[in-house]
């Protein structure tokens, strides 16, 4: 279509008026040229940027450099899908996919056997296929997107440094964890990214504990004849035990983490665990973890258990030992 159009164009550029009616165009002939001189680069360098250019749909002009990109930048565009002419693209070491509407990876894409980096931050992915073939991987970001079972289609990948699952709805590390390679896993703030304000006011005001709260108040009053203030501060203060019980109720079935395997400690290169803001209780860290594992850095702010009595915790000598150790290294 870009031929028939042409005269158009080179018409609206001398007049300012630009008449594209009965052209039967698609808005990736619109976007054509657009992108054209992004394309003319990729040619020459191998290079493609397409960020932010409204893309609503995979542009097909990049079909004839399957063979030549090496780097290949989609983010920030509405992309809802990848067709399987992607495995097509057999030199691609990085490619970013990040805010996208992308709910899932077509199998083809396991054909990138020199992929390095892939980039999927901000997407709609709930499960990935087979990727096994992606021998090549150093980097996946698969932050913010609504992954809820830990994905095992990364183990034995032996190259793959860094993982990052942060902001998505994982409930369970099993014991596949130990199959990664990878130097970091992060796994921070997996937690429901919405809540209804209503479900959560109902969960922390039970109608069956106020009620309760009232007649021990009720109970307290009229049997210790005390004054009205000491039977409020009794009612009060049961009250907020109750809230607490409830809220830590929320917290194990609605904010995710909540069970790792020891078998993290079993992950023969994993140096860096992040966990930080999830729903882990102090003995989710067994001493198999904390001493016996090659961690040295164990970022874990924001759980069910106050810092100091995580540095009380059994191995956690150990654990130190290595973080100092590591610490000093690169320092």
């Amino acid at each position: 279509m870009g031929n028939a159009i042409k005269p158009h164009i080179e018409h609206a550029q001398k007049t300012g008026v630009c008449n594209l009616g009965k052209q039967g165009l698609s808005e990736l002939d619109i976007m054509g040229n657009a992108i054209k001189p992004h394309i003319e680069h990729a040619q020459k360098t191998g290079v493609c940027n397409l960020g932010k250019q409204g893309l609503s749909e995979f542009p097909e002009i990049l079909f004839p450099l399957a063979k030549n990109l090496r780097t290949l930048d989609l983010s920030q565009n509405k992309l809802p899908s990848l067709p399987a002419q992607i495995g097509n693209f057999s030199l691609l070491k990085s490619l970013n996919l990040s805010t996208n509407r992308l709910r899932s990876l077509p199998n083809e894409i396991a054909k990138l056997k020199k992929l390095e980096m892939l980039n999927l931050d901000h997407n709609h992915i709930t499960q990935l296929p087979n990727m096994t073939g992606l021998t090549a991987l150093r980097e996946v970001s698969l932050s913010y997107n609504q992954i809820t079972i830990f994905p095992a289609e990364f183990s034995g990948l032996k190259n793959l440094n860094m993982l990052d699952l942060s902001h998505n709805k994982i409930t369970t590390v099993p014991d596949v964890v130990k199959m990664l390679h990878v130097l970091e896993l992060n796994l921070n703030q997996n937690q429901v990214s919405s809540f209804s304000l209503i479900r959560l006011i109902n969960a922390l005001l039970p109608i069956q504990s106020t009620i309760k709260c009232a007649c021990v108040c009720v109970y307290v009053f009229v049997s210790f004849s005390l004054s009205l203030c000491v039977c409020v501060y009794v009612c009060a203060v049961l009250w907020f035990s109750y809230q607490l019980r409830g809220m830590l109720s929320i917290c194990s079935e609605h904010f995710q983490i909540s069970t790792i395997s020891e078998s993290v400690a079993e992950a023969p290169r994993l140096k860096v665990l992040r966990l930080e803001e999830n729903c882990l209780e102090l003995s989710a860290f067994t001493l198999k973890i904390m001493s016996d594992s090659p961690m040295s850095l164990l970022a874990v702010e924001g759980n069910l258990f106050e810092m100091k009595n995580f540095h009380l915790i059994e191995g956690y000598d150990q654990y130190m030992e290595r973080y100092t150790a590591t610490k000093k290294k690169f320092n």
